[in-house]
Protein backbone atom coordinates (compact mmCIF):
# COMPACT_ATOMS: atom_id res chain seq x y z
CA UNK A 1 0.00 0.00 0.00
CA UNK A 2 3.12 2.20 0.28
CA UNK A 3 4.17 1.84 -2.65
CA UNK A 4 0.27 2.24 -3.98
CA UNK A 5 -0.02 5.72 -2.37
CA UNK A 6 3.87 7.24 -3.43
CA UNK A 7 3.07 6.58 -6.98
CA UNK A 8 0.21 9.42 -7.63
CA UNK A 9 2.75 11.63 -5.90
CA UNK A 10 5.68 10.54 -8.04
CA UNK A 11 3.48 11.15 -11.07
CA UNK A 12 2.27 15.03 -9.94
CA UNK A 13 5.94 15.48 -9.30
CA UNK A 14 7.10 14.23 -13.25
CA UNK A 15 4.08 16.41 -13.66
CA UNK A 16 5.76 19.56 -12.03
CA UNK A 17 8.89 19.20 -13.60
CA UNK A 18 7.35 18.78 -16.59
CA UNK A 19 5.34 21.69 -16.63
CA UNK A 20 8.54 23.68 -15.14
CA UNK A 21 10.68 22.42 -17.97
CA UNK A 22 7.67 23.79 -20.70
CA UNK A 23 7.60 27.06 -18.47
CA UNK A 24 11.34 27.24 -18.79
CA UNK A 25 11.05 26.75 -22.45
CA UNK A 26 8.26 29.22 -22.90
CA UNK A 27 10.39 31.91 -21.12
CA UNK A 28 12.99 31.54 -23.75
CA UNK A 29 10.54 31.90 -26.66
CA UNK A 30 9.84 35.21 -25.31
CA UNK A 31 13.51 36.57 -24.92
CA UNK A 32 13.62 39.64 -26.60
CA UNK A 33 16.10 41.20 -29.05
CA UNK A 34 15.72 44.69 -29.95
CA UNK A 35 12.29 44.71 -28.57
CA UNK A 36 10.31 41.97 -30.50
CA UNK A 37 10.30 38.21 -28.95
CA UNK A 38 12.09 35.40 -30.53
CA UNK A 39 8.77 33.65 -31.41
CA UNK A 40 7.87 36.72 -32.90
CA UNK A 41 10.17 36.40 -35.21
CA UNK A 42 10.38 34.76 -38.76
CA UNK A 43 12.80 31.65 -39.47
CA UNK A 44 14.60 33.99 -41.78
CA UNK A 45 15.28 36.70 -39.15
CA UNK A 46 16.35 33.95 -36.66
CA UNK A 47 18.70 32.74 -39.28
CA UNK A 48 20.11 35.84 -39.63
CA UNK A 49 20.34 36.45 -35.76
CA UNK A 50 22.07 32.90 -35.59
CA UNK A 51 24.35 33.57 -38.25
CA UNK A 52 26.01 36.76 -36.56
CA UNK A 53 26.59 34.95 -33.28
CA UNK A 54 28.31 31.94 -35.46
CA UNK A 55 25.20 29.57 -34.18
CA UNK A 56 25.01 26.79 -36.58
CA UNK A 57 22.12 26.95 -38.52
CA UNK A 58 21.21 22.96 -38.70
CA UNK A 59 18.44 23.32 -36.51
CA UNK A 60 14.53 23.41 -36.42
CA UNK A 61 12.77 26.25 -35.74
CA UNK A 62 12.45 25.59 -31.80
CA UNK A 63 15.77 24.54 -31.13
CA UNK A 64 17.21 27.86 -32.75
CA UNK A 65 14.99 29.99 -31.05
CA UNK A 66 16.36 28.03 -27.92
CA UNK A 67 20.01 28.32 -28.47
CA UNK A 68 19.76 32.24 -29.25
CA UNK A 69 17.68 32.85 -25.99
CA UNK A 70 20.36 30.73 -24.40
CA UNK A 71 23.28 32.82 -25.92
CA UNK A 72 21.22 36.19 -25.53
CA UNK A 73 21.14 35.45 -21.63
CA UNK A 74 24.48 34.49 -21.03
CA UNK A 75 25.55 37.08 -23.04
CA UNK A 76 23.48 39.71 -20.77
CA UNK A 77 24.73 38.11 -17.59
CA UNK A 78 28.26 38.88 -18.99
CA UNK A 79 27.19 42.69 -20.40
CA UNK A 80 28.23 41.84 -23.98
CA UNK A 81 24.79 41.12 -25.58
CA UNK A 82 24.81 42.53 -29.15
CA UNK A 83 23.35 45.71 -30.54
CA UNK A 84 21.11 44.64 -33.04
CA UNK A 85 20.58 48.01 -34.60
CA UNK A 86 22.07 49.77 -37.09
CA UNK A 87 25.57 50.93 -35.90
CA UNK A 88 27.12 53.75 -38.03
CA UNK A 89 30.54 55.01 -37.09
CA UNK A 90 32.14 58.72 -37.86
CA UNK A 91 35.43 57.38 -39.28
CA UNK A 92 33.44 54.69 -41.41
CA UNK A 93 34.24 51.60 -39.73
CA UNK A 94 30.59 50.07 -39.04
CA UNK A 95 28.28 50.59 -41.17
CA UNK A 96 28.27 49.42 -45.05
CA UNK A 97 28.31 52.76 -47.56
CA UNK A 98 30.22 54.99 -44.54
CA UNK A 99 33.28 56.90 -45.81
CA UNK A 100 36.32 58.07 -43.61
CA UNK A 101 37.84 61.07 -43.33
CA UNK A 102 41.19 60.59 -45.62
CA UNK A 103 40.00 57.41 -47.51
CA UNK A 104 41.98 58.55 -50.34
CA UNK A 105 44.11 56.05 -51.14
CA UNK A 106 45.72 52.91 -49.80
CA UNK A 107 49.55 53.36 -48.48
CA UNK A 108 52.01 51.69 -50.67
CA UNK A 109 55.03 51.93 -49.10
CA UNK A 110 56.89 48.47 -49.23
CA UNK A 111 57.71 49.67 -45.63
CA UNK A 112 55.25 47.84 -43.11
CA UNK A 113 55.77 49.73 -40.10
CA UNK A 114 54.16 52.31 -42.41
CA UNK A 115 51.12 50.42 -42.86
CA UNK A 116 51.11 49.15 -39.07
CA UNK A 117 50.70 53.21 -38.09
CA UNK A 118 48.18 53.60 -40.63
CA UNK A 119 46.76 50.50 -39.50
CA UNK A 120 46.87 50.35 -36.19
CA UNK A 121 47.16 53.90 -34.94
CA UNK A 122 44.80 54.40 -31.96
CA UNK A 123 42.38 57.72 -32.22
CA UNK A 124 39.66 58.79 -29.70
CA UNK A 125 37.06 58.28 -32.41
CA UNK A 126 37.80 54.63 -32.29
CA UNK A 127 37.08 54.55 -28.51
CA UNK A 128 33.68 54.87 -29.87
CA UNK A 129 33.58 51.99 -32.29
CA UNK A 130 31.22 49.13 -31.61
CA UNK A 131 32.84 45.96 -31.93
CA UNK A 132 29.39 44.27 -31.89
CA UNK A 133 28.18 46.37 -35.34
CA UNK A 134 31.01 44.91 -37.41
CA UNK A 135 30.24 42.58 -40.79
CA UNK A 136 30.98 38.77 -40.57
CA UNK A 137 31.74 36.71 -43.52
CA UNK A 138 32.86 39.27 -45.69
CA UNK A 139 36.01 38.68 -48.23
CA UNK A 140 38.70 40.45 -48.73
CA UNK A 141 41.29 40.74 -51.41
CA UNK A 142 44.43 42.96 -52.95
CA UNK A 143 44.20 44.73 -56.18
CA UNK A 144 47.48 46.90 -57.48
CA UNK A 145 48.55 46.94 -53.50
CA UNK A 146 45.27 48.30 -51.91
CA UNK A 147 43.18 46.33 -49.85
CA UNK A 148 38.93 46.00 -50.73
CA UNK A 149 36.01 43.99 -49.14
CA UNK A 150 33.07 42.40 -50.52
CA UNK A 151 29.90 41.37 -48.81
CA UNK A 152 29.19 40.51 -45.42
CA UNK A 153 26.27 40.24 -42.82
CA UNK A 154 25.50 43.29 -40.73
CA UNK A 155 24.50 42.66 -37.60
CA UNK A 156 20.50 44.16 -38.15
CA UNK A 157 20.54 41.25 -40.60
CA UNK A 158 21.55 43.48 -43.73
CA UNK A 159 23.18 41.41 -46.70
CA UNK A 160 25.74 43.82 -47.52
CA UNK A 161 26.31 44.18 -51.70
CA UNK A 162 29.12 46.87 -52.29
CA UNK A 163 32.94 47.16 -52.67
CA UNK A 164 34.91 48.78 -50.08
CA UNK A 165 38.37 49.94 -50.61
CA UNK A 166 40.27 50.50 -47.36
CA UNK A 167 42.86 52.92 -46.57
CA UNK A 168 43.95 52.76 -43.40
CA UNK A 169 42.36 52.37 -39.64
CA UNK A 170 38.87 52.69 -40.03
CA UNK A 171 39.05 54.46 -43.15
CA UNK A 172 37.04 53.10 -46.25
CA UNK A 173 35.35 54.31 -49.64
CA UNK A 174 32.53 52.45 -51.03
CA UNK A 175 33.75 52.21 -54.45
CA UNK A 176 30.22 53.15 -57.03
CA UNK A 177 29.96 50.37 -59.08
CA UNK A 178 27.87 50.27 -61.83
CA UNK A 179 25.86 47.29 -63.84
CA UNK A 180 27.34 46.17 -66.65
CA UNK A 181 24.28 45.09 -67.91
CA UNK A 182 21.43 47.39 -66.20
CA UNK A 183 18.74 44.59 -66.74
CA UNK A 184 20.85 42.40 -64.84
CA UNK A 185 21.95 44.08 -62.43
CA UNK A 186 24.54 43.88 -59.62
CA UNK A 187 25.09 40.54 -57.53
CA UNK A 188 22.82 40.43 -54.23
CA UNK A 189 24.15 40.67 -50.61
CA UNK A 190 25.87 37.87 -49.32
CA UNK A 191 28.15 36.26 -46.72
CA UNK A 192 30.29 33.49 -46.42
CA UNK A 193 31.51 33.57 -50.17
CA UNK A 194 34.46 33.22 -52.07
CA UNK A 195 36.24 36.44 -53.83
CA UNK A 196 39.54 35.74 -56.23
CA UNK A 197 41.04 38.29 -57.48
CA UNK A 198 42.38 37.09 -61.33
CA UNK A 199 44.52 40.75 -63.52
CA UNK A 200 41.86 43.12 -63.30
CA UNK A 201 38.78 40.95 -62.44
CA UNK A 202 37.30 40.14 -59.26
CA UNK A 203 35.48 36.54 -59.09
CA UNK A 204 32.76 36.32 -56.55
CA UNK A 205 31.00 32.57 -56.42
CA UNK A 206 28.33 31.25 -53.86
CA UNK A 207 27.88 32.51 -50.78
CA UNK A 208 24.22 32.87 -48.26
CA UNK A 209 21.85 35.12 -49.58
CA UNK A 210 18.70 36.76 -48.19
CA UNK A 211 16.94 33.46 -49.35
CA UNK A 212 19.08 30.73 -48.75
CA UNK A 213 22.73 29.90 -50.22
CA UNK A 214 23.86 30.75 -53.76
CA UNK A 215 25.85 29.13 -56.91
CA UNK A 216 25.82 32.52 -58.83
CA UNK A 217 29.55 33.68 -60.45
CA UNK A 218 29.60 37.32 -60.78
CA UNK A 219 32.82 39.27 -62.39
CA UNK A 220 33.94 42.96 -60.91
CA UNK A 221 35.75 44.81 -63.54
CA UNK A 222 38.51 47.12 -61.48
CA UNK A 223 39.11 48.84 -64.55
CA UNK A 224 35.37 49.98 -65.42
CA UNK A 225 34.34 49.46 -61.63
CA UNK A 226 31.18 47.79 -63.16
CA UNK A 227 29.39 44.39 -62.56
CA UNK A 228 28.46 41.15 -64.90
CA UNK A 229 27.10 38.28 -64.44
CA UNK A 230 29.47 35.47 -65.86
CA UNK A 231 26.92 32.87 -67.93
CA UNK A 232 29.25 30.10 -67.85
CA UNK A 233 29.17 27.03 -69.68
CA UNK A 234 28.77 23.15 -67.62
CA UNK A 235 27.28 22.50 -64.23
CA UNK A 236 27.95 24.86 -61.72
CA UNK A 237 28.51 23.70 -58.06
CA UNK A 238 25.67 23.16 -55.63
CA UNK A 239 24.81 26.39 -53.80
CA UNK A 240 26.87 26.57 -51.01
CA UNK A 241 28.06 29.05 -48.18
CA UNK A 242 31.50 28.49 -46.34
CA UNK A 243 33.68 27.05 -48.74
CA UNK A 244 36.67 28.31 -50.36
CA UNK A 245 38.49 28.76 -53.51
CA UNK A 246 41.72 29.95 -55.65
CA UNK A 247 43.55 30.41 -59.10
CA UNK A 248 45.75 28.28 -60.41
CA UNK A 249 46.95 28.66 -64.22
CA UNK A 250 43.69 30.61 -65.43
CA UNK A 251 41.14 27.54 -63.62
CA UNK A 252 39.03 28.79 -60.86
CA UNK A 253 38.97 26.32 -58.28
CA UNK A 254 36.15 25.80 -55.54
CA UNK A 255 36.64 23.17 -53.22
CA UNK A 256 33.63 22.25 -49.92
CA UNK A 257 31.19 24.81 -47.93
CA UNK A 258 27.84 23.41 -46.90
CA UNK A 259 24.06 23.96 -47.90
CA UNK A 260 22.42 26.11 -44.70
CA UNK A 261 18.70 25.96 -45.00
CA UNK A 262 16.70 26.88 -41.98
CA UNK A 263 14.58 24.04 -40.00
CA UNK A 264 16.12 21.67 -42.22
CA UNK A 265 19.71 19.95 -41.28
CA UNK A 266 22.64 21.30 -43.34
CA UNK A 267 24.91 19.48 -46.34
CA UNK A 268 28.41 19.81 -46.45
CA UNK A 269 30.34 19.34 -49.44
CA UNK A 270 34.12 18.04 -50.12
CA UNK A 271 33.71 18.49 -54.16
CA UNK A 272 35.91 19.96 -56.21
CA UNK A 273 34.99 21.60 -58.90
CA UNK A 274 37.14 23.84 -61.68
CA UNK A 275 36.00 27.09 -63.55
CA UNK A 276 38.26 27.43 -66.86
CA UNK A 277 38.39 31.39 -66.82
CA UNK A 278 39.18 31.15 -70.50
CA UNK A 279 36.59 28.90 -71.65
CA UNK A 280 34.02 29.66 -68.98
CA UNK A 281 32.88 26.41 -68.00
CA UNK A 282 32.42 24.98 -64.88
CA UNK A 283 34.15 21.58 -64.74
CA UNK A 284 33.60 18.77 -61.98
CA UNK A 285 37.56 17.31 -61.06
CA UNK A 286 37.59 13.93 -60.66
CA UNK A 287 39.45 12.63 -58.31
CA UNK A 288 40.03 9.30 -55.91
CA UNK A 289 40.38 7.72 -52.97
CA UNK A 290 40.30 10.22 -49.69
CA UNK A 291 40.11 13.68 -49.64
CA UNK A 292 39.44 16.64 -46.91
CA UNK A 293 36.29 16.53 -44.95
CA UNK A 294 35.20 20.06 -46.51
CA UNK A 295 31.84 21.53 -44.89
CA UNK A 296 32.02 25.58 -43.61
CA UNK A 297 35.68 25.11 -41.60
CA UNK A 298 37.81 25.13 -44.87
CA UNK A 299 40.77 26.46 -46.19
CA UNK A 300 42.50 26.73 -50.00
CA UNK A 301 45.53 28.08 -51.94
CA UNK A 302 47.61 26.74 -54.42
CA UNK A 303 51.61 26.77 -54.95
CA UNK A 304 53.59 25.71 -57.96
CA UNK A 305 51.58 23.88 -59.38
CA UNK A 306 49.84 22.15 -56.10
CA UNK A 307 46.18 22.53 -54.80
CA UNK A 308 46.26 22.79 -50.61
CA UNK A 309 43.09 22.33 -48.67
CA UNK A 310 43.16 23.05 -44.56
CA UNK A 311 40.56 20.93 -43.22
CA UNK A 312 39.25 19.86 -39.57
CA UNK A 313 39.42 15.98 -39.55
CA UNK A 314 36.50 14.19 -40.10
CA UNK A 315 36.21 13.89 -35.80
CA UNK A 316 37.05 17.91 -36.03
CA UNK A 317 39.94 17.01 -33.11
CA UNK A 318 42.42 18.33 -35.29
CA UNK A 319 43.26 20.30 -38.73
CA UNK A 320 44.37 17.99 -41.55
CA UNK A 321 46.64 19.94 -44.47
CA UNK A 322 45.56 18.04 -47.52
CA UNK A 323 47.80 18.94 -51.50
CA UNK A 324 46.33 17.54 -54.74
CA UNK A 325 49.36 17.93 -57.54
CA UNK A 326 47.23 19.13 -60.65
CA UNK A 327 50.55 18.02 -63.08
CA UNK A 328 50.01 14.46 -62.09
CA UNK A 329 49.56 11.92 -64.94
CA UNK A 330 46.09 10.09 -64.31
CA UNK A 331 43.47 10.23 -62.16
CA UNK A 332 44.22 12.71 -59.27
CA UNK A 333 44.29 11.93 -55.45
CA UNK A 334 44.40 14.29 -52.40
CA UNK A 335 47.54 13.28 -50.11
CA UNK A 336 47.52 14.39 -46.49
CA UNK A 337 50.43 16.68 -45.74
CA UNK A 338 52.96 15.85 -42.73
CA UNK A 339 52.56 17.09 -39.75
CA UNK A 340 55.59 18.91 -38.81
CA UNK A 341 55.86 21.99 -36.34
CA UNK A 342 53.07 23.42 -34.82
CA UNK A 343 49.89 23.13 -36.42
CA UNK A 344 46.79 25.50 -35.84
CA UNK A 345 44.20 23.76 -33.25
CA UNK A 346 40.77 22.97 -34.17
CA UNK A 347 38.95 25.99 -36.19
CA UNK A 348 36.34 27.34 -38.01
CA UNK A 349 35.91 30.80 -39.34
CA UNK A 350 39.45 31.60 -39.41
CA UNK A 351 41.32 33.70 -42.06
CA UNK A 352 43.76 32.27 -44.60
CA UNK A 353 45.70 34.32 -46.64
CA UNK A 354 49.55 34.04 -48.45
CA UNK A 355 52.55 35.90 -47.35
CA UNK A 356 55.48 35.14 -50.15
CA UNK A 357 55.96 31.69 -49.31
CA UNK A 358 53.82 31.23 -46.36
CA UNK A 359 49.98 30.38 -45.43
CA UNK A 360 49.18 32.29 -42.64
CA UNK A 361 45.90 31.69 -40.75
CA UNK A 362 44.76 33.62 -37.91
CA UNK A 363 41.43 33.16 -35.45
CA UNK A 364 38.92 31.59 -35.76
CA UNK A 365 35.78 29.86 -33.72
CA UNK A 366 36.80 26.67 -31.81
CA UNK A 367 35.28 23.57 -32.91
CA UNK A 368 33.69 21.36 -30.65
CA UNK A 369 33.36 23.84 -27.42
CA UNK A 370 32.80 27.94 -26.74
CA UNK A 371 35.45 30.14 -27.39
CA UNK A 372 36.98 32.50 -29.91
CA UNK A 373 40.72 32.81 -31.06
CA UNK A 374 42.89 35.34 -31.66
CA UNK A 375 46.38 33.40 -32.64
CA UNK A 376 48.15 33.10 -35.57
CA UNK A 377 50.15 30.24 -37.29
CA UNK A 378 52.14 29.83 -40.69
CA UNK A 379 52.86 27.62 -43.23
CA UNK A 380 55.97 27.05 -44.85
CA UNK A 381 55.89 25.37 -48.35
CA UNK A 382 59.65 25.61 -48.93
CA UNK A 383 60.30 23.35 -45.80
CA UNK A 384 56.36 21.86 -45.28
CA UNK A 385 56.58 23.38 -41.32
CA UNK A 386 54.00 24.63 -39.49
CA UNK A 387 54.90 27.04 -36.99
CA UNK A 388 53.02 29.14 -34.19
CA UNK A 389 53.31 33.09 -33.82
CA UNK A 390 54.74 34.47 -30.68
CA UNK A 391 51.83 34.78 -28.37
CA UNK A 392 52.55 38.71 -28.45
CA UNK A 393 51.50 39.06 -31.65
CA UNK A 394 47.76 37.42 -30.82
CA UNK A 395 45.19 40.19 -31.76
CA UNK A 396 41.50 40.40 -29.97
CA UNK A 397 39.87 37.03 -30.35
CA UNK A 398 37.47 37.17 -33.57
CA UNK A 399 35.76 35.05 -36.07
CA UNK A 400 34.21 35.41 -39.00
CA UNK A 401 36.57 37.89 -40.11
CA UNK A 402 38.13 38.98 -43.63
CA UNK A 403 41.60 39.43 -43.69
CA UNK A 404 44.61 39.76 -46.28
CA UNK A 405 48.84 40.16 -46.52
CA UNK A 406 49.99 43.44 -47.95
CA UNK A 407 52.62 45.69 -48.21
CA UNK A 408 54.36 42.83 -45.12
CA UNK A 409 51.48 42.76 -42.59
CA UNK A 410 48.29 40.72 -41.96
CA UNK A 411 45.46 43.63 -41.88
CA UNK A 412 42.32 41.95 -40.72
CA UNK A 413 38.76 43.54 -40.66
CA UNK A 414 35.36 43.19 -39.39
CA UNK A 415 34.52 39.60 -37.85
CA UNK A 416 32.61 38.84 -34.63
CA UNK A 417 34.20 39.49 -31.31
CA UNK A 418 34.22 37.79 -27.42
CA UNK A 419 34.79 40.36 -25.77
CA UNK A 420 34.31 37.97 -22.69
CA UNK A 421 37.03 36.05 -23.05
CA UNK A 422 40.22 36.15 -20.72
CA UNK A 423 42.15 36.59 -24.03
CA UNK A 424 40.76 39.55 -25.06
CA UNK A 425 42.51 41.75 -22.36
CA UNK A 426 43.63 45.30 -23.28
CA UNK A 427 44.22 44.25 -27.13
CA UNK A 428 42.42 46.50 -29.68
CA UNK A 429 39.30 45.69 -31.11
CA UNK A 430 39.03 48.04 -33.36
CA UNK A 431 37.53 47.09 -37.18
CA UNK A 432 41.38 47.05 -38.65
CA UNK A 433 43.78 45.70 -37.23
CA UNK A 434 47.11 44.62 -38.31
CA UNK A 435 49.80 41.99 -37.12
CA UNK A 436 53.59 42.80 -38.72
CA UNK A 437 54.59 39.42 -40.74
CA UNK A 438 58.11 40.68 -40.77
CA UNK A 439 58.36 40.98 -37.15
CA UNK A 440 56.55 37.82 -36.00
CA UNK A 441 57.18 35.60 -39.11
CA UNK A 442 59.72 32.76 -38.02
CA UNK A 443 59.76 32.05 -41.32
CA UNK A 444 61.46 33.77 -44.28
CA UNK A 445 59.02 35.74 -47.05
CA UNK A 446 60.07 34.17 -50.01
CA UNK A 447 61.91 30.48 -50.81
CA UNK A 448 65.72 30.12 -51.23
CA UNK A 449 66.75 30.61 -54.78
CA UNK A 450 66.49 27.10 -56.90
CA UNK A 451 63.64 26.17 -55.08
CA UNK A 452 60.69 26.73 -56.87
CA UNK A 453 59.93 29.26 -59.58
CA UNK A 454 56.51 30.37 -58.26
CA UNK A 455 54.75 29.59 -61.85
CA UNK A 456 52.17 27.25 -61.29
CA UNK A 457 52.09 24.24 -63.55
CA UNK A 458 49.68 23.74 -66.37
CA UNK A 459 46.47 22.18 -65.54
CA UNK A 460 43.88 20.94 -68.31
CA UNK A 461 40.73 20.62 -66.49
CA UNK A 462 38.94 19.07 -68.92
CA UNK A 463 41.39 15.72 -68.55
CA UNK A 464 40.44 15.15 -65.18
CA UNK A 465 36.51 16.06 -65.53
CA UNK A 466 33.70 13.67 -64.10
CA UNK A 467 31.60 13.31 -61.56
CA UNK A 468 33.72 14.03 -58.13
CA UNK A 469 33.48 10.60 -56.31
CA UNK A 470 36.16 8.75 -54.04
CA UNK A 471 36.60 5.44 -54.73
Amino acid sequence: HTSARCRPLSTMADIYDRAEELNQVSALYNVEIDGVPLQQMSTNELAKIAATRGIPLSHSRAELMQAIARDEQAKRRAGTAPHLKETRHENGGGAPGTTGANAGGYPTSSAPGDVMEDFNASDEEDMLADPEGYLVGATSMVWEDELYTYGGLAPEGEFVDIILRWSGKDQSTELQARAANPDVGIPPGRYGHTSVVVDDKLYVFGGQGQFGCLNDLWCFDFERCSWSRVDAAGEPPAARTGHCACVSNGVMFVFGGKDVRPGMDSVAHNDLYGYDLKEREWLPIETRWRRPAGGDGCAMTSMNGVLYVLSPSDTMMEMVLWCLQLSAQGRLRWTQVPRVGQLPTPRTDYVAALFGANWIVHGGRVLLQDGVLGDTYAFHFPTAEWGRFDPESDTDPRFGHAGSAVDGALVLLHGRRDASSPEAGDKDSGVCVAINLEEWCAFPEHAPEGDGDGVDAAFDPHAHRGRDGAE
